[in-house]
């Protein structure tokens, strides 16, 4: 088994305008995860020993996701299968 870690992450996920967002633009090096496999999606995780770290790029991310990639889509009347 991995050893044990103590840290603090975060996923930010949105529906986006784009087909394939480029999210270069979220380069910290707290960045360990890019949605890269999901079309007109965008999607990033988080991770820091430092929780307060994880809320300041949380907050900072969701209001440029929403800015230059949210895209929304009205819930479908029955669920895809």
């Amino acid at each position: 088994m991995p050893k044990v870690r103590n840290d603090y992450a975060g996923i930010l996920v949105s529906l986006a305008r784009q087909e394939w967002p480029d999210t270069s633009q979220f380069n910290d090096p707290e960045v360990v995860w890019r949605m890269t496999d999901k079309e007109h999606h965008v999607g990033i995780i988080v991770q820091s020993k430092k929780y307060e770290r994880i809320i300041e790029l949380l907050d900072d991310y969701a209001v440029r996701v929403q800015k230059d990639y949210h895209a929304s889509a009205p819930a479908p009347d029955k669920p895809n299968a």
